[in-house]
């Protein structure tokens, strides 16, 4: 039987929890007894390096985990990929620019674990409640949406590590005249609060790096019956026919469902590890392995 065992962000910081390393990591050994945690004195057969860059232990097979272009904060995670035998990573776009320089790459979406969703969202006439969440350092793009927000007169709900206007937003008062609700992020109730909402926010930063990031927060938000809206005009339309918030929730939880639970991400790893142990010769320094599903991943 082979080891495997996943060395996370979370062990080398502490002090933090990361939804990374919860919707790569310990979803995944939720549904794979054969894969643990690593702890020092471990000797796997094969070590996943979870956005760990450098002063990790050495294994017969090493496959690194980026989930962030985190390239921009550490230089060593170049270093890193030239040294496993494969990298991992959520998007086609975050793979094509890694591609050059890793021996292979998989693109493995974040997904969640489906088993115990709520019952979805039900809409009804117009929608009163919108959300956005995340990192509060991400919350700058936020003022896309609010001005529509205030002329909608939807009522706003943050949800984040600590309140974005204590800290990025001071600086945009005017931007943000309309008080919203905050509500730290906890993942023990984050899917209440969304289905306790119409719409989630979800707009774009309008950066090269945006092709990088997941889908993460889409996707939660539909598994709760929300569907999302990433601009003005989507979100006026939302806002006024609950139909169509309806059918958008359906269809979108409807292809989350068949698409991003993370039993597949286990038998997506399974494979790979396969594919190296049985390996003889040296892979193709270019090469990227295509997602499964990479075919709906342009549409979300």
């Amino acid at each position: 039987m082979t080891s495997v065992r996943f060395l996370t962000l979370e062990h080398v910081n502490p002090r933090h929890r990361y939804g990374s390393t919860r919707l790569r990591v310990h979803n995944l050994l939720r549904y794979w007894p054969e894969a643990g945690l690593w702890r020092r004195g471990d000797r796997p057969d094969v070590l996943v390096l979870q956005r760990v860059y450098r002063r990790f232990p050495r294994a017969p097979l090493t496959i690194l985990d980026i989930s962030d272009p985190d390239w921009d904060a550490d230089w060593r995670v170049m270093d890193a990929v030239r040294q496993v035998d494969a990298v991992t990573c959520p998007t086609p776009g975050l793979a094509e620019f890694l591609r050059d320089q890793a021996r292979q790459v998989l693109v493995i979406p974040d997904r969640h674990d489906v088993a115990a969703l709520p019952a979805p969202r039900e809409h009804h006439g117009r929608a009163r409640r919108v959300v956005w969440f995340g990192w509060h350092h991400n919350a700058g793009p936020l003022s896309q949406l609010v001005p529509a927000v205030e002329r909608i007169g939807l009522d706003l709900t943050v949800v984040s590590d600590r309140d974005p206007r204590a800290d990025r937003w001071a600086i945009q008062p005017r931007e943000f005249r309309r008080r919203y609700f905050y509500r730290r992020f906890e993942w023990r109730s984050i899917h209440k609060i969304l289905g306790g909402h119409d719409i989630c926010l979800v707009p774009r930063s309008g950066v090269p790096s945006d092709e990088f990031k997941s889908d993460n927060r889409e996707t939660l938000s539909l598994l709760c019956g929300v569907p999302t809206a990433s601009c003005p005009a989507t979100l006026l339309t939302l806002a006024n026919d609950a139909a169509a918030r309806s059918r958008l929730a359906a269809e979108g939880r409807s292809w989350a469902l068949a698409n991003r639970d993370c039993r597949q991400s286990v038998s997506d790893m399974q494979t790979l590890i396969a594919r190296l142990r049985s390996s003889t010769t040296p892979h193709p320094a270019s090469r990227t392995l295509a997602d499964p599903a990479s075919t709906a991943e342009g549409g979300r």
